[in-house]
């Protein structure tokens, strides 16, 4: 570098030829193989996600420019919801309750070197967001590398062990298909999914140890709550129909961090979602504006697809149905008619339908 030249623009053909990794989220960069530790870059820059304050193509399509400049107002108002980072909610705390159980641990599992790296950077990550602390604990549980559908992995714990001494919240879930049977079919809807939903939770702090893991870099354990633990959906859904609780004149569905709302025209539509927003911003909440969709007359929501007509199956899963094999022994049947049997609300007389395919499960059958 020559001291007085002027700042250089790097392209993407540089980036992908020295494996440089951009993380605008925690402001540092670092090569992929060969940078030991991230570079801060220099001085700090508000960053300006247009996605937030401003629709995307696929939203709002069917409305008129009116409308749509409309719902742009609203999130440009609320912009604040979709900001990342932030203090956990004060109307939840996640307990353990292990009753006089025992300190459960386990030794980490192998891993790869590029598993190793990939540990290392998620650690970093919620070290930065405060998700996680040093920890030094009786309680131990693995880490485990997860696939994902698209080829990356996801960090979880297994907290098979705590898991098993744990005692249940019997609080209730609610069911997919009376949620989508609640929903009404409007011309306007719009889907929220909250960011990174249970790390919006504080774990309580008598509690942490026992959500303790090792990795190869050293032992954690959770100061917000984590994936994994038997109660988790219990304590976010209790959170959840808290929150719903107080949108009594706003028709919204949700199921864990999933939010629906439906109204039956654009102004409706805008004042439920301020509503909805003001809620969110009381409890402490955070969307991620990214998997949220605003203004559609068409929404997937929970493996439905929800239109101004009424419920549609989603077309992905019709689309695995028909690149299923075909069953070729009992157990590969039995498997194949359960799949099938989710789409029952959406073909008349079903079992009808499937009775040859029922009968070939049945006693004495030969294949």
């Amino acid at each position: 570098m020559l001291p007085h030249a002027t700042n250089s623009l790097l392209g993407m053909d540089f980036i992908e030829g020295t494996g440089m990794i951009l993380d605008f989220d925690r402001n540092v960069w670092y090569l992929r193989n060969s940078q030991p530790e991230p570079m801060c870059f220099e001085g700090k820059t508000d960053l300006v996600h247009l996605s937030t304050v401003e629709l995307r193509e696929d939203e709002g399509a069917h409305l008129d420019l009116d409308a749509r400049n409309k719902l742009t107002t609203l999130l440009q108002d609320n912009e604040d919801i979709f900001k990342l980072g932030g203090a956990p909610t004060k109307f939840a705390t996640h307990r353990i309750d292990t009753g006089d159980a025992a300190p459960v641990a386990g030794p980490p599992y192998r891993v790869t070197p590029s598993k190793k790296e990939i540990i290392r950077l998620e650690l970093d990550k919620m070290l930065d967001e405060d998700v996680i602390e040093d920890a030094e604990s009786d309680w131990a549980s693995p880490v485990v590398l997860v696939p994902k559908k698209d080829g990356e992995v996801r960090f979880c714990v297994d907290y098979r062990k705590l898991n098993r001494v744990t005692r249940s919240d019997q609080y209730p879930l609610p069911l997919i298909n009376d949620l989508i049977q609640s929903t009404k079919a409007n011309s306007i809807m719009s889907t929220i999914d909250l960011k990174a939903g249970y790390w919006q939770i504080e774990v309580a702090p008598e509690d942490r140890h026992k959500t303790a893991f090792t990795t190869p870099f050293g032992t954690y354990q959770f100061k917000r709550m984590p994936f994994g633990l038997k109660n988790s959906p219990a304590t976010f859904q209790r959170l959840i129909d808290r929150f719903r609780a107080g949108l009594k004149d706003v028709c919204v569905v949700a199921y864990l961090d999933d939010l629906l709302i439906v109204s039956p025209d654009i102004e409706t539509h805008v004042r439920d979602l301020q509503q909805v927003f003001d809620r969110l911003r009381l409890f402490g909440l955070r969307a991620n504006r990214k998997k949220c969709v605003f203004g559609r007359d068409r929404v997937v929501y929970l493996g439905h697809v929800l239109t101004c007509r009424g419920v549609e199956p989603d077309p992905a899963k019709v689309e695995a149905v028909l690149n299923m094999e075909p069953p070729k022994n009992l157990k590969q049947m039995r498997t194949f008619l359960q799949t099938c049997a989710w789409f029952r609300k959406f073909i008349p007389q079903f079992s009808e339908v499937a009775r040859p395919l029922t009968d070939l499960t049945k006693k004495n059958r030969t294949w």
